[in-house]
């Protein structure tokens, strides 16, 4: 079955996403023929979207990327065709279940993996086909889901962004990169607002006019010889250099530290420049494209990979690095959209038993870039989309109340869930609770499951605006259960 131009002009889509992909989705769906489109976005256009977002030019940036893409693309492809542009993030309480229902399908055009969750789940709530899409590099995928009858976003793991040990960052590190993510911690502790999850909390500073000195001083030299004394952090690798400020500005340039003296005179310019906002205007966030902030960045962490022995990088790579940026190419782009286009009209053309995953690989595999698998079945343990009642392995001695929330919330992408046992209402969270009732249900929160009644085989109801989900509670063998462990672990360091 296919779709003729009056069924193509009726069809309304969803386009979350106005980046690298949304703006090639737009542009090959408005040259298909179709006519109602709605587009979401929370970003606004700056210049590093410019060489892969073609739909934006210079005179763009500092604008809602949703509203110039639906104007532009709108213009050049489509002048007949009806495109709503919403300027907010996807999670806004306005796009609900009922919003969902009125489209044909909905295109994930995201590079956030919160943000792909919560639209799958609505999708599958909603029953809308999902057509999502990502890249990063040379490489990319395109996922067709069809709710209830596929596999859903996340009925296989997804992989969290990489971390990276607190030790490590602050003691020893090993990699340019970790010295880039010191330093991003360093100008968020100097300039920005107070963060419990900082690794350099327990650094003090004044506010002194020399400020920048007693930094300096500080992360550069004195800690740098308390390192320098333990002899076991050393055994494998050259210990770390100690250099005072004096020593480094003053150095020949024929010295070993005449490639580490441009670094630091550019800390002393950029930390200055950062300062001086900071007294103007109080605190501030990082912000990847700020490039007094990157200058910064990028002083600390040459200067601490000369320290401890490690090539350093350069002021790009910095940005990359610092910004979390994925490296995104225009060509990989309109490829992925080009897929997730052809996959849309499968779904509208009734063609589901055509439908294919498709990836798109840097190498080529038995010479072919592109390799293309069927659906899957949705998984019955997918909490999202299989069985309505899931099992949730745990130890009742050991799990709160407040443990499994905060499990199954992240889990499951729910928003301030109502969780009851049978018809017992044990916990609501929201912003319309009194003052009383959030300080019982953090009474509540904090008290074991096994102190609350629950027993081995039990049920416990989660339930938010848009879904009810029921789990039960099953014991496994303590020494078997990692999680459990490290819940132990954690709390013995409480």
């Amino acid at each position: 079955m296919s779709l003729s131009k009056e069924e193509i002009e009726k069809k309304r889509i969803l386009v979350v996403g106005a980046g690298g992909i949304g703006c090639e989705v737009l542009k090959n769906i408005l040259l298909i023929g179709f006519k109602h489109l709605e587009v979401i976005d929370l970003d606004v256009i700056d210049l590093s979207n410019l060489n892969r977002q073609f739909l934006f030019n210079k005179n763009h940036i500092g604008q809602p990327k949703s509203v110039i893409a639906a104007q532009v693309s709108k213009e050049r492809y489509g002048p007949e065709a009806e495109i709503v542009s919403h300027h907010c993030e996807i999670q806004n309480n306005k796009f609900n279940i009922d919003y969902y229902k009125t489209f044909d399908v909905v295109i994930n055009a995201l590079d956030n993996l919160n943000a792909r969750k919560h639209v799958n789940r609505m999708c599958v709530c909603a029953n809308v086909p999902l057509i999502d899409g990502g890249t990063s590099g040379f490489i990319g995928q395109t996922t067709p889901i069809i709710p209830k009858e596929t596999e859903c976003y996340e009925c296989q793991p997804k992989v969290p962004p990489k971390g990276y040990a607190v030790c490590t960052i602050r003691s020893n590190p090993s990699t340019a990169v970790h010295c880039v993510f010191w330093s991003k911690q360093l100008i968020q502790k100097l300039f920005g607002n107070a963060d419990d999850g900082n690794y350099l909390n327990d650094f003090q500073f004044s506010s002194t006019t020399t400020r920048w000195k007693e930094v300096y001083d500080k992360v550069f030299t004195s800690d740098i010889k308390v390192l320098h004394q333990s002899e076991e952090l050393w055994k494998l690798r050259k210990k770390p250099n100690i250099w005072t400020y004096e020593e480094i500005i003053n150095c020949s340039d024929t010295s070993l530290l005449k490639d580490v003296k441009p670094f630091v005179k550019l800390y002393y310019n950029s930390f200055n420049i950062l300062q001086q906002r900071y007294e103007n205007n109080g605190p501030f966030e990082f912000e990847k494209d700020d490039d007094d902030m990157i200058d910064f960045i990028t002083a600390c962490t040459n200067i601490r990979c000369a320290i401890f022995n490690l090539q350093g990088i350069s002021r790009f790579e910095v940005q990359e690095k610092a910004g979390n940026i994925i490296p995104a190419i225009p060509t990989t782009n309109s490829i992925i959209s080009g897929l997730m286009i052809i996959e849309m009209m499968k779904v509208l053309s009734q063609k589901k038993e055509n439908l294919r995953i498709c990836y798109l690989a840097k190498k080529p595999l038995k010479n072919h870039l592109l390799t293309f698998e069927k659906t899957s079945q949705p998984n019955k343990q997918c909490y999202i989309c299989g069985n309505e009642v899931s099992e949730f392995v745990c130890d009742l001695e050991v799990f709160t109340l407040k443990d499994i929330i905060n499990q199954i919330t992240e889990r499951c992408s729910l928003i301030n869930p109502t969780i009851l046992k049978g018809d017992q209402l044990l916990y609501e969270s929201g912003d319309d609770l009194e003052k009383e009732e959030i300080q019982m249900y953090e009474k509540v929160g904090k008290k074991k499951l096994i102190d609350l009644g629950f027993k081995d085989g039990e049920t416990i109801l989660f339930k938010d605006d848009i879904k009810t989900m029921t789990f039960i509670l099953k014991e496994e063998d303590r020494k078997h259960d990692v999680i459990n462990e490290e819940i132990k672990d954690s709390k013995k360091h409480l």
